[in-house]
């Protein structure tokens, strides 16, 4: 009976699921009724090939027979975990909690189970820093995020979210060499700095707030792009969960902001005459399957989109990441990864400049990147704390593009006008473009009490012409102590553009 639980182990690990509880069930017809321990196994085989009513039937009997067994116990809380009742699961993991006090894996299952019931709030400072040019491209973004979640019983969280964001670029100066790549400048001339003498300094302060549901098998939201904003709209998305086998599986479809600009975000005024663009909101539907070993995962997403925007062109997108990575230390309080992602995109369109009818964001025509992760996560005492640092190397190919794509009169006009230095037409040139990069991160959480906690996140990265910083602050309040308060690993209140 113990050569075939063995043989149907490793069907299983060849992904031949049906061969192997075949085994099992061969194994359950000769194993004496004493053997507690084989029929245990044979329980846990089951449950993991998916068979939760003949492991169910099982571990009844099991439990008439032997009911202090801790073994027994807590192979009906995994059971009754997987099968979605969390109630019964967390009665199970106390009871084999009371005999195997000291056994980790049972308090971790208690509390994960706890947190589902767990109701918080948490709020955060954020600053983001993109070096460009000053009045274009110069992103300097300050926003107060909080993201408040309200437990419906175990099965799943309603969430609110409420984003305060202030975003600002600079002074457009009053020089014609550094404002020409802006609105309806270069069109129109010298004689369009008279339109602002002292500078233009584009701005956008508003306020995005966002509602939603989330538990196994869906989350839902809705909500909107910071209200105050020059481009106001309703975002929002719908997100499916599935599992088949070992895989698990995650389908998207959503409506949301574009942010690495002013122009993409809040969208810009001209600051020549009473134009308005950008906003560009990215319409997209995504699926991905991942496989989470206990050494080695792997995911797979695609992903296509098309971009609208106020006076800017569509733009369809199509995207493939892939990840890999190897747990290489599996600690109780420490985890090291190492990994090797690829990343591919393909824009139809070349977006990624500030004058009038491009929506400002990074949109090549071919994008290949491949990167090397390490992460470490732990946890100590009332900290707990990631650690991450990634190498890559990229490729890129971008189209030429006219300075007015979306207004034929424009580009006409830009004809006829004095060109910036270092354009002989009213074009932007295209190329192709390789190079290395990297990044790092940070994030450590610290527990004050058993309700509050502090956070701190940072992280930069380092390419051509792409050096963004990021910082936030944050405090978690937890109403419930069950579940605890500290996030492992830390988990600063997410901001509602970035779902």
């Amino acid at each position: 009976a113990a050569l075939r639980l063995d043989q149907a182990e490793a069907l299983e690990a060849a992904g031949r699921r049906a061969q192997a509880k075949a085994a099992v069930r061969a194994a359950l017809a000769h194993i004496p009724v004493d053997r507690i321990d084989l029929r245990l196994r044979s329980a846990r085989r089951l449950r993991a090939l998916g068979a939760y009513d003949e492991a169910a039937e099982l571990l009844a009997a099991l439990r008439a027979q032997v009911p202090d067994d801790a073994g027994v116990l807590e192979e009906s809380g995994w059971l009754a975990r997987a099968r979605g009742d969390y109630a019964a699961a967390r009665s199970f993991f106390l009871a084999a909690q009371s005999r195997l006090p000291d056994k980790p894996a049972l308090a971790e299952a208690i509390a994960a189970i706890d947190a589902r019931r767990q109701r918080w709030i948490s709020a955060g400072f954020d600053i983001e820093t993109k070096p460009g040019e000053p009045g274009i491209s110069d992103v300097r973004t300050a926003q107060l995020p909080v993201e408040w979640r309200w437990a419906r019983g175990y099965d799943g969280h309603w969430f609110g979210q409420i984003d305060s964001v202030d975003l600002d670029v600079g002074r457009l100066p009053a020089d014609y060499d550094s404002a020409a790549l802006y609105g309806t400048v270069q069109a129109n001339g010298p004689a369009a700095l008279a339109s602002f003498p002292d500078g233009f300094v584009p701005r956008a302060r508003g306020t995005a707030v966002g509602v939603g549901y989330e538990n196994d098998d869906f989350r839902v939201d809705l909500g909107t792009t910071p209200l105050g904003f020059t481009i106001e709209d309703w975002v929002g998305g719908v997100r499916l969960f599935a599992q088949t086998g070992a895989i698990d599986w995650s389908f998207d479809v959503a409506r949301r902001p574009m942010t690495s600009s002013l122009v993409a975000y809040a969208g810009a005024r001209d600051p020549v005459s009473p134009r308005v663009w950008g906003g560009v909101r990215r319409n997209a539907a995504a699926v991905r399957a991942a496989y989470y070993g206990p050494r080695h995962s792997a995911t797979l997403t695609l992903d296509a989109a098309r971009l609208t925007g106020r006076d800017v062109p569509d733009n369809d997108y199509f995207g493939l990441r892939a990840s890999y990575d190897w747990r290489i230390v599996d600690r109780p309080s420490d985890r090291v990864f190492i990994g090797l992602t690829a990343t591919f995109w393909d824009y139809a369109l070349n977006q990624r400049f500030y004058t009038y009818g491009h929506g400002g964001y990074y949109s090549p025509q071919t994008y290949l990147n491949i990167g090397l992760p390490v992460l470490w996560q732990g946890a100590r005492g009332r900290w707990t704390y990631e650690f991450g640092a990634t190498l890559s190397h990229s490729r890129s190919q971008e189209d030429a593009a006219p300075f007015y794509p979306t207004d034929p009169v424009l580009q006409a006009q830009a004809q006829g006008a004095p060109l910036p230095a270092g354009f002989d037409a009213p074009v932007y040139d295209g190329g192709r473009g390789a190079g290395w990069g990297y990044g790092l991160r940070l994030a450590v959480e610290r527990q004050l009490d058993a309700r509050w906690a502090l956070g701190l996140r940072a992280a930069l990265d380092r390419s051509d012409f792409y050096e963004p910083e990021f910082a936030t602050l944050y405090l978690r309040r937890v109403f419930d102590e069950a579940g605890g308060v500290l996030r492992d690993p830390p988990r600063p209140p997410r901001r509602y553009a970035d779902y």
